[in-house]
């Protein structure tokens, strides 16, 4: 049986979880409003076009992985790596062939 104190005390527990969900939802869109900021500025446009390249090689660097949060990290070290390995399989043909223009000329 529930007491009359008890009673009183309720919804005084519902109002402050409210003002605690609506403290967090103010929170978590002013952040939102602060990140999309820079995002939104001229200058993340033009920094944006040269991920592409990068991004049509992620099939290949990671397969078919789902990336999340929990992942991300991870995936970023196996694309960085990927995309170190196919760098330094290039750099010693480009060498060498600096090294030929520079002999012919």
């Amino acid at each position: 049986m529930t007491t009359l104190a008890e009673t009183g005390t309720k919804p005084k527990e519902r109002e402050a979880e409210q003002a605690r969900a609506l403290t967090k939802q103010q929170q978590a869109a002013a952040l939102r409003e602060q990140m999309q900021a820079p995002l939104d500025a001229p200058a993340a446009q033009a920094h944006a076009q040269q991920f592409v390249p990068i991004d049509s090689l992620r099939p290949q660097a990671l397969a078919e992985h789902q990336l999340s949060v929990e992942s991300c990290d991870n995936r970023q070290d196996e694309m960085r790596h990927w995309l170190q390995e196919r760098i330094d399989a290039i750099a010693p043909k480009t060498r060498n062939h600096k090294r030929a223009h520079c002999a012919y000329q």
